[in-house]
């Protein structure tokens, strides 16, 4: 049985991984990033659930991450990467395994400006309210 955040990440990973303009804007959409890879580039960061059934039907809340990395002078490549993601999310295709995404939302990017750093990073977060379809 896939879970609903199985369910949603896979939905995520299909349309964040086949959006053109994200894609022209990164190396790849990556869960483990294998090494040598270019940047910049996104990957899935730290996912949290929480249970929001109700009376009558399964749900949870999903909170998650995505990370994108770029070199330390690039700002202007993260912004650029934040944007198209936003847009790839728009387009978010169906759940599969019996889920339904209720409403998935940007609750907050980050840049965080740390000088010294080897590369540059921003942080999406995301929630995403999913429920049970019903049999």
């Amino acid at each position: 049985m896939t879970t609903a955040s199985e369910s949603l990440q896979r939905a995520l990973y299909t349309v964040l991984s086949q959006h053109a303009g994200l894609t022209a804007l990164v190396s790849g959409v990556f869960d483990r990033v294998p090494e040598g890879a270019a940047l910049p580039y996104l990957r899935f960061g730290e996912a949290r659930t929480e249970d929001a059934s109700t009376a009558t039907t399964p749900a949870e809340r999903i909170t998650l991450e995505l990370l994108i990395f770029a070199p330390p002078d690039r700002r202007s490549d993260l912004l650029a990467v934040l944007e198209a993601a936003d847009a790839a999310l728009a387009t978010l295709p169906p759940l599969t395994g019996g889920w339904r995404c209720v409403r998935l939302h940007r609750t907050s990017a980050s840049l965080p400006l740390r000088e010294g750093d080897r590369l540059r990073r921003a942080t999406l977060r995301l929630a995403a309210w999913v429920e049970k379809l019903p049999v």
